[in-house]
């Protein structure tokens, strides 16, 4: 696995279980954070099940997903989605997905995209919609750079119930809302299994 992007997954494991230490050869730790991959897996399944119920994405949509792995993205084989992310070496199944390794570095009318390794930039297409789920502050900042310059985009949240740091989620989604002085719509779905929550540009009719 990318061992940055396997960084960044102790770091959110550590988060959700709202502990300061891990570690990865200890027999115990390791089984409990396979355990927790295999439920992001699921619980990021039923957070595209919930933006489908929802009408913010379906089946023909075009997607552009920012920041996310193999674990972690919302996308899967059959989609004409493109990712954005630093983690493209993580995907051993791309499917119709374009993976890029980048991370956007401009956003006015076009949006471009700075690729790793000094390998140039690109422009993207205006997509049906932007995706950023679980964000990282760099990301949240990158959603409102998009909303700013009229793009439709969808951040949220998703957790299983058991983890602990859902609220810490929940209140940048909030601050989002209100630094975006209601542009955005918000809705919310908590289950037996997992709790996810979303903003996302009102569409104008």
């Amino acid at each position: 696995m990318n061992l940055k992007y396997l960084g960044r997954l102790i770091d959110e494991y550590k988060r959700g279980f709202n502990i300061s230490k891990f570690n990865y050869f200890d027999a115990n730790d390791y089984k409990k954070f396979i355990i927790w991959l295999e439920d992001l897996k699921l619980s990021s399944f039923r957070y595209r099940s919930f933006l489908e119920s929802n009408n913010i994405i379906n089946a023909s949509s075009s997607l552009v997903e920012f920041g996310k792995g193999k674990y972690d993205t919302i996308t899967d084989v059959r989609d004409r989605a493109i990712l954005i992310t630093e983690y493209a070496s993580s995907f051993s199944d791309i499917g119709k997905r374009l993976i890029i390794d980048g991370c956007a570095s401009d956003i006015k009318d076009k949006v471009s995209i700075k690729l790793n390794n000094n390998m140039g930039t690109l422009t993207l297409h205006r997509p049906d919609i932007f995706l950023i789920q679980n964000p990282t502050e760099n990301e949240l900042e990158l959603a409102y750079n998009l909303i700013r310059n009229n793009y439709f985009v969808c951040v949220g949240a998703h957790k299983n119930r058991y983890e602990k740091n859902y609220n810490e989620e929940l209140q940048k989604l909030n601050e989002l809302k209100i630094a975006c002085k209601n542009y955005l719509e918000m809705c919310e779905k908590t289950d037996l299994e997992t709790r996810n929550t979303v903003v996302y540009t009102k569409r104008h009719n």
